[in-house]
């Protein structure tokens, strides 16, 4: 099972980002955690190319790099993510859901952090030429953004992305461990490591969301109509403050993207799980709608 796993993985990674990057995958899916030099060793080629080839795979976070110490130094393993890279076949699915949650802006958006990797907002709007956006365009580009970052289809990149959960466990453990006067008990070892897996649990289901900033708005009255994105990602005109003219609720209640900034320099990814939530959720609801009616997938 494992050897048609590997061939799948090595496939992917050939297909989307051809053979050199191919190369090195294939070695850290055979072998595991590795240092610089030995891939260099088991892939024959240059220092160079297996650098980029791993900038490639650290980019799409299909890789992940921890330090360790070796003797008197310290030495850098890089890793492969065999999940993120069977994820690569659901890109089209992603796609979809998107367009049919975010609207074609929020397509736009994705489809340039998708292709890219890990991408700044500001080196999206370069990408998809934001400059030559009308005014309206402009405010749909800056609510697709907020709403991708709000619901977390797209995600901040923080220090603990590139590296493993284990990597992570175990530097926080040694962390706590030089804090010990002498060598823990096995219940203060099981104490410590309870405490490890409560965080890493608490930082998993947070809410908080990365990368966005708040700015106070005007009333907006007597200016020009507010252009936001609605619940299914088409664009929404009010005409006053309180959106009485087309039946809307209030703005306060639709316009929080006009509340709602994402730092230009903060870089974003694709937030798999979240999206994997998304089509498991759609599965059951197409499951039961098949097998019953369309009321019982409601």
């Amino acid at each position: 099972m494992f050897t048609q796993l590997e061939d799948l993985c090595r496939r992917l990674v050939h297909e989307h980002y051809g053979p050199l990057v191919e190369k090195v995958a294939a070695v850290l899916i055979e072998d595991g955690r590795l240092a610089l030099g030995r891939i260099i060793a088991r892939t024959g080629m240059s220092a160079l190319s297996v650098r980029q080839a791993l900038a490639v795979l650290i980019q799409h976070c299909l890789a992940t790099h921890a330090q360790a110490r070796d003797g008197a130094r310290q030495t850098t393993y890089y890793s492969i993510n065999l999940r993120n890279i069977l994820r690569l076949q659901r890109a089209g699915l992603y796609l979809a859901l998107v367009e049919e949650r975010m609207g074609q802006f929020g397509l736009l958006v994705f489809n340039e952090v998708l292709l890219n990797g890990c991408m700044s907002i500001s080196s999206v709007r370069d990408a998809v030429g934001y400059k030559q956006f009308g005014a309206a365009e402009k405010k749909l580009f800056a609510a697709a953004v907020a709403k991708l970052v709000r619901e977390r289809f797209i995600t901040a990149i923080t220090p603990t992305d590139t590296v493993t959960k284990i990597d992570r466990t175990m530097q926080a453990e040694a962390q706590e461990l030089e804090k010990l006067a002498s060598v823990p008990m096995p219940k203060e070892l099981a104490e410590i490591r309870r405490r490890i897996a409560a965080q890493d649990e608490e930082e998993y289901m947070s809410t908080d969301v990365v990368g966005m900033k708040r700015q106070a708005v005007g009333s907006g009255i007597g200016g020009a109509p507010k252009v936001v994105l609605g619940p299914d990602g088409q664009a929404i005109i009010l005409n006053d403050v309180f959106g009485s003219s087309m039946g809307l609720p209030s703005q306060q209640q639709l316009g929080e993207a006009d509340k709602d900034l994402v730092d230009d320099k903060q870089c974003f990814r694709v937030y798999h799980d979240r999206l994997d939530v998304f089509l498991r959720n759609k599965r059951i609801i197409n499951y039961f709608a098949t097998k019953y009616n369309d009321a019982a997938g409601v």
